[in-house]
């Protein structure tokens, strides 16, 4: 019993005092806890399960009451490592993936790609960053697209078919066929915005297949760039297998994340989250969005602007996907 209160105590204690974020640019979380895959310092599976980072934290199974510290020896710990596999021939994957509904085997196989699927929360050059914009195309886009013009900043798209406006509508059309044009990157964010986690093999090629069928229509090319919608299935597997089998090259997450959404576009908490990464002298990918609830087109063009504008002032420079990651953005 007495032991037990001892790791209940060393739990509150960490956990209030425990540094929010983690990861590049921003530095390690508190002692005994974990860096989740989207930059968040805690404990529980959430943080500590798959896509843990442990370079800026500890990563260990959970129990249900509390976490096991590395600092008691008592209680035996393991590590699972995923097995890295270096592709000399053309192989094919075999999946079994099973859901509360259906039990399926889906055998997963394409055309190798070149380069090895992987994800990135940041870009490779430090003088570098990306903005990026989820859940278009919407009406206000071509407001955006005259500013980041008239700034000359190129930004990433990741555009969904039916989410907020239809990609085959007219208005639609012509905003990602401008978004093309004009030089910005177009990535996939899945054609009906779905959580990824939350679907069959099967559902997800379909729904990326439908936006990559669509994007072909209107420009010609399809996609090798994603961001899993909710940021949800980067490090899950066989979610990386299937988008690599489909030709995908980079699964894009962030490190700044101004919550646009939730805050409404408020600039001042958006310039403090980019801080945290300037302040270190990392690159960053930020991620917002191109519509939300109560979203005005001042609000849109106002969160650009004030986020351009900062990274400017500390000699950053604005870079498309392709160029952040070194990938080419299209098959």
């Amino acid at each position: 019993m007495n032991f037990i209160i001892l790791l209940l105590i060393v739990f509150a204690i960490t956990t209030i005092h425990a540094k929010v974020q983690c990861g590049s640019g921003v530095g390690n979380c508190n002692f005994g806890l974990c860096c989740s895959k989207n930059g968040k310092c805690g404990v529980g599976n959430s943080y500590c399960g798959s896509g843990c980072q442990k370079k800026y934290g500890v990563c260990y199974p959970t129990f249900p009451l509390f976490p096991v510290y590395p600092i008691f020896p008592f209680f035996p710990t393991t590590t699972t490592k995923k097995k890295t596999t270096t592709k000399t021939t053309t192989t094919t994957k075999t999946t079994t993936s099973t859901t509360t509904t259906t039990k399926s085997t889906t055998t997963i196989s394409n055309t190798p790609v070149s380069t090895p699927i992987e994800v990135f929360h940041e870009c490779l050059n430090d003088n570098h960053w990306a903005l990026t914009f989820d859940d278009g195309p919407y009406i206000y886009d071509e407001a955006l697209l005259d500013y980041l013009k008239s700034k000359n900043v190129k930004a990433t798209f990741f555009i969904n078919g039916n989410t907020y406006l239809n990609i085959r509508s007219d208005q639609g059309r012509r905003i990602v066929k401008r978004l093309y044009e004009e030089g910005h990157t177009i990535a996939s964010h899945t054609y009906n915005h779905i959580d990824l986690t939350a679907h069959t093999i099967e559902e997800i090629i379909e729904e990326i297949t439908q936006l990559e069928i669509a994007l072909k229509e209107i420009i010609g090319v399809k996609p090798t760039f994603i961001r899993p919608p909710y940021g949800r299935g980067a490090y899950e597997d066989p979610i990386p297998q299937v988008l690599e089998s489909l030709g995908y090259t980079g699964i894009i997450m962030w490190n700044v994340d101004p919550a646009d959404w939730e805050n409404l576009g408020d600039t001042d908490y958006a310039i403090a989250e980019m801080k945290k990464v300037v302040d270190n002298g990392g690159p960053l990918i930020i991620v917002n969005h191109n519509r939300y609830d109560n979203m005005t087109q001042e609000s849109l063009l106002n969160s650009a602007k004030a986020e351009i504008e900062y990274m400017e002032s500390n000699g950053y420079t604005a870079v498309p996907m392709s160029e952040c990651i070194g990938r080419n953005p299209y098959k």
